[in-house]
């Protein structure tokens, strides 16, 4: 059976905890991260800091839902910032 899933780059102002609730009710199982919070940037998104991975990912299963991607904002063909870019692929 194919699952549903869908990436919140439709629904960027929506809390994590409003991404969890609408999803688990919409039937959709998989969510690809584009946006949470307001935040599109994906370093900046809190519930992603290494110190909350643990507990994102543990309210994610409580909801029946696992992730099927993360989006970034990341630009490799930017040459003004490509160093600094380059470094958070290789870390």
């Amino acid at each position: 059976m194919i699952k549903l899933a869908s990436s919140t780059l439709g629904c960027p102002d929506w809390s994590f905890d409003e991404v969890m609730a609408r999803y688990r009710e919409y039937g959709i199982e998989g969510v690809e991260i584009r946006g949470i919070d307001g935040e599109m940037e994906a370093l900046k998104m809190e519930r992603f800091f290494p110190e909350n991975v643990e507990k994102t990912v543990a309210a994610m299963k409580a909801h029946g839902l696992c992730f099927v991607g993360f989006g970034t904002s990341v630009c490799l063909h930017a040459n003004e910032n490509r160093e600094e870019l380059v470094k958070y692929i290789s870390d």
